[in-house]
């Protein structure tokens, strides 16, 4: 009957009995955490370093005289009686093994070598070694070296992004020492990348260096980005303007400040001529408008001239006429005559305040002057007026009506309004400018609650045509004093 295999005749393939293992011939691995098995595969030594990572992985020891096959885990048998082949075959191998415990992982390193004597396999030497900590190390500084690499292909990116970018983008340091600059900027300047990295704005651009660093100290102290417009260097070598952003950058320990700068010149020259277009635009509005109110009101004067005063006057002539009868002449050429002479007093107020001819006859100063006198003679309000000329530029029709206008209208608005007793009117010329103040002692009103009538909106739209400024202080108790400044066209 033959005798059943054991497992290392299975491994060996039933080969011929060897002497015994003898430990001297592997004593001086023994520092080692180690393992000693003979042919079968049974335990000849096993040192207690072994035995402590054995137990922590699989929570038993290896005990001397039995086969490893008893405590290695199922489903480790085929891979180690692979490696035992291979080893009683003459092969040296070296692996790592992975090996879950719990929440914990453990990596651990086996190297199994055979022993020989007299040419002679008696057996194989398993050195075990936890690398764990040495695994965990590479993994991390694997992980460094990928972070390594992401961060210099992203910087690649950033540089090949700003280098063919549109706009100028710096990086400095806090005392203003250039650390990035693309090639926008260097070209502006005439610079190469050697000459920029390192060194100090001071060195590389003077002219604009001490607001450059004021500006880096700015950003610094309030921790946050701000935009300015500037000038600087356009490409073409000429001076322009451009919008600049800064910003704080935190790089390691230290905070730098970054920036770009994109030209608006044209846009700015743009803007400006938009908006000068449409100043324009509105003051041609605002001159028609006026033009055709005083087209009106003149079509309005010649006709109450022309038609209604016409026949007042044959009126007149009628009660000439009516005379003839003695006896209903006197009561009625007397009541008439004095009928007559109101009418035609008071077409001749309301044809001079829709057509102040007195500008054109006597002056500004002249007519605004009639206009005061008749106030003060209602009784109603006193009217003081001042006027000063500096310089003997003249001045046209339309400019003066203007200035008559402005006073007749607020004039209007205080007999209608403001209850008050008191006016004063100020009246002065410099070049290219009149200065108009009107201030009474009236009860005042609230700006912020009283809507502009149509007598302030015709005075703001005439300012507006003049691209003056106009002003109004009051308040409820205290008066009304407007200011107006007019700019007379060249």
């Amino acid at each position: 009957m033959n005798k059943q295999n054991g497992p290392a005749e299975a491994i060996c393939n039933e080969a011929p009995p060897v002497p015994a293992i003898s430990l001297q011939s592997v004593l001086p691995l023994i520092k080692e955490a180690i393992v000693i098995l003979d042919r079968d595969a049974r335990v000849v030594y096993v040192n207690e370093k072994a035995n402590n990572i054995i137990h922590k992985l699989y929570s038993f020891h290896c005990r001397q005289g039995r086969s490893i096959f008893e405590v290695v885990p199922a489903e480790r048998m085929e891979p180690l009686r692979e490696v035992l082949s291979r080893c009683f075959s003459g092969e040296e191998v070296d692996y790592d093994i992975q090996v879950s415990r719990k929440a914990a992982s453990y990596w651990i390193n086996c190297r199994y070598t055979p022993i020989f004597e007299n040419e002679q396999i008696l057996g194989v030497s398993l050195v075990i070694e936890d690398v764990t900590l040495k695994r965990e190390l590479e993994k991390e500084e694997q992980k460094r070296r990928d972070a390594e690499e992401k961060l210099i292909q992203t910087r690649k990116i950033f540089e090949l992004f700003m280098e063919h970018a549109p706009l100028r983008a710096w990086i400095t340091d806090s005392r203003g020492r250039v650390q990035y600059m693309n090639h926008q900027y260097r070209q502006a300047f005439g610079l190469d990348l050697s000459s920029t990295a390192g060194h100090s704005i001071f060195e590389l651009f003077p002219q604009w260096a001490r607001q450059f660093y004021r500006e880096i100290q700015k950003v610094l102290e309030e921790n946050k980005p701000s935009e300015t417009i500037g000038q600087g260097i356009k490409g073409n070598g000429e001076t322009g303007l451009f919008r600049i952003t800064r910003f704080p950058l935190p790089v390691g320990n230290e905070v730098m400040v970054a920036g770009w700068a994109v030209e608006i010149t044209e846009q700015v020259a743009l803007q400006k001529k938009l908006i000068a277009e449409e100043k324009n635009k509105k003051r041609q509005i605002i001159r028609s408008i006026i033009e055709t109110q005083e087209k009106e009101r003149r079509e309005l004067s010649v006709e109450l001239h022309d038609n209604v005063n016409q026949i007042l006057s044959s009126c007149q002539l009628m009660m000439e006429v009516a005379k003839d009868d003695p006896d209903a002449a006197p009561q009625l050429t007397e009541k008439t005559y004095h009928s007559l002479k109101t009418a035609i007093a008071e077409i001749r107020k309301i044809s001079h305040e829709l057509n102040p001819s007195a500008i054109e006859d006597l002056g500004l100063a002249e007519a605004i002057t009639e206009l005061v006198e008749k106030i003060n003679i209602a009784g109603r309000l006193t009217v003081g007026f001042k006027y000063k000329e500096f310089g003997n530029k003249p001045l046209g029709a339309t400019d003066k009506i203007a200035v008559y206008r402005i006073v007749q209208e607020q004039l209007s608005n205080i007999l209608k309004h403001a209850g008050a007793s008191h006016v004063n009117i100020v009246l002065y010329f410099k070049p290219s400018r009149i200065y108009l103040h009107i201030e009474d002692n009236g009860v005042g009103f609230d700006l912020k609650k009283t809507k502009k009538g149509i007598g302030l909106k015709n005075i703001q739209h005439r300012v507006e045509y003049y691209q003056g400024k106009f002003a109004m202080e009051t308040s409820p108790g205290n008066g009304c004093k407007l200011k107006v400044l007019l700019m007379i066209p060249s």
